[in-house]
């Protein structure tokens, strides 16, 4: 029926949907930084680390971070 389908399609799109962030802005603000261009690009080389398997668990993620220069 229609709920099997709609049940299947949503299993198919989060396999689709590939890796996601673990560290994201909200915890970047809890560990004081401040929002800004800054905060994208400490972001997005939190997520190539990721990929590249620094990382796989926000424990990780978190511990990644505190390692990083501090630009304050």
């Amino acid at each position: 029926g229609l709920a099997t389908l709609l049940e299947i399609a949503a299993q198919l799109d989060l396999e689709s949907r590939g890796p996601q962030p673990l560290l994201l802005g909200r915890h970047l603000l809890e560990h004081g930084m401040a929002p800004g261009p800054a905060m994208g690009a400490l972001l997005d080389r939190a997520f190539d680390a990721q990929l590249n398997g620094a990382f796989e668990d926000l424990e990780g993620a978190l511990r990644w971070l505190e390692a990083q220069p501090k630009n304050r």
